[in-house]
């Protein structure tokens, strides 16, 4: 292996990656880390409690143990800090995340070729149907899918965009497609005065509620059942539509975009959070790239850039004010009504 060039061990090693994606997620789905956890920590132990045979789990827990996630002494197995991230007790578990990578991008990825052919979304071919109509009928597959939104919105740095923009006492924040609450969560907490309205689909209801009760926000926020793609009415200054954009086609973007817009007045911002694709591929943003590629494998959505959006803002009658990147690496773009549109001047 010493006389393989660099780049054959780049391609080497990209076309491998399969791998560790299928080792964390058989480890999660198993169970293994939570099992540790609660002290099942040999491997006769385990086998027994994930009926398996034992020479098949030790295949499984040598390369954890080489990776840091496990440590082994004594044939006993326990967690490393970075094992404990795949455990359900761990309040930044990346459980979650795992699984939907392994149960559902992973499967999406390995049709994108018949898919790009078919002019078919990668899931949809795999999986027989769209994945927002599995995960209203399939609970374990939302729950998956809600765990590890729930990550990813808890991972958007909000702080600093927080602290600089115009203190909003006594307004009420709207979070259209809000699910679980994260997005929100970040705004009430620090704007104490402020008050907040979720809306989202009837069954995320329980779990959004759940969540506000869990950092004492029941009292500030409402839930309200409602689609996006439909007329809706509702009250608010401040709109927030956060990674929601990057999940539908400009025809259905627009679609939600107006429907906002109709219940916005003069005074109203549309803060709008989204990954935004450099106008020039650089190495350096090659995550937004596959990104670009995993949205469209899972859900035929698709990443844009920041003109492209800008066209969206202008067909639904928005217009852009201004945008900012912040440290979690998503842009939150300013919007307000187009006034020329109101004055039948567009």
């Amino acid at each position: 292996m010493e006389n393989i060039d660099i780049n054959t061990r780049i391609i080497m090693s990209m076309s491998q990656g399969f791998a560790n994606t299928y080792l964390l997620y058989t480890a999660c789905r198993l169970e293994i880390f939570d099992f540790i956890e609660s002290n099942i920590d040999t491997s006769v132990e385990l086998s027994k409690k994930i009926d398996i045979e034992n020479v098949i789990l030790e295949k499984i827990l040598r390369p954890l143990v080489a990776y840091d996630f496990l440590e082994e002494q004594n044939t006993k197995y326990k967690l490393t800090e970075k094992g404990m991230l795949l455990t359900d007790k761990s309040p930044r578990s990346l459980k979650g995340y795992v699984l939907y990578c392994g149960g559902i991008c992973a499967k999406s990825w390995a049709m994108m070729a018949e898919a790009a052919k078919d002019r078919k979304t990668p899931y949809s071919l795999a999986i027989g149907t769209e994945l927002f109509a599995e995960n209203r009928k399939d609970e374990k597959q939302y729950n998956t899918f809600n765990n590890m939104m729930n990550f990813v919105s808890e991972g958007v740095l909000l702080a600093d965009f927080l602290n600089d923009i115009e203190d909003i006492k006594g307004k009420r924040i709207v979070d259209i497609g809000g699910g679980t609450g994260a997005i929100m969560t970040q705004f009430l907490k620090h704007f104490r005065s402020a008050s907040g309205t979720i809306m989202d689909l009837e069954f995320v209801k329980e779990k959004a509620l759940q969540k506000l009760k869990e950092n004492s926000l029941l009292e500030r926020c409402e839930f309200v059942s409602g689609d996006f793609f439909k007329p809706f009415s509702i009250s608010g200054d401040i709109f927030v539509l956060s990674r929601v954009l990057h999940d539908w086609n400009d025809e259905d973007s627009i679609k939600i975009l107006s429907h906002i817009r109709s219940n916005m007045t003069n005074d109203s911002i549309l803060y709008i959070i989204e990954l935004i694709i450099p106008e020039s591929i650089t190495r350096e943003n090659v995550e937004v790239y596959m990104n670009d590629l995993q949205i469209w494998a899972v859900c035929g959505g698709t990443e844009r850039t920041l003109s492209e959006y800008c066209n969206l803002f202008q067909k639904a009658g928005l217009k852009f004010e201004m945008c900012r990147k912040i440290r979690s690496g998503e842009t939150i773009l300013e919007v307000r009504l187009d006034t020329k549109m109101e004055e039948g001047e567009i």
